[in-house]
C-alpha cells in the first residue's frame, strides 16, 4: 500500500482541467465516482464543494 499523503492525480494539470473543462454536473459526478472507486479518495481540486444551495442575491439575512 502506498504511503503518499497526496493524491497520484493531485499535480497532474491535465486531468484537471479536463475535469474542470466538463460542464455537466453529471459527468463531475460520474468523474468522482469513477476515480473514488479504483482509487478510494479524490484529488483536492475535485472535492464537492461545500454542500447546499447558494444564497439568493439581496436575501442575505432577510427572511
Amino acid at each position: 500500500m502506498s504511503t503518499t499523503t497526496t493524491h497520484p492525480l493531485e499535480a497532474d494539470t491535465q486531468e484537471r482541467a479536463f475535469f474542470e473543462s466538463t460542464a455537466s454536473s453529471n459527468a463531475k459526478a460520474a468523474y468522482r465516482r469513477a476515480v473514488l472507486r479504483t482509487t478510494g479518495w479524490l484529488p483536492s481540486w475535485a472535492e464537492r464543494k461545500r454542500a447546499g444551495r447558494k444564497p439568493k442575491a439581496g436575501t442575505k439575512g432577510q427572511q
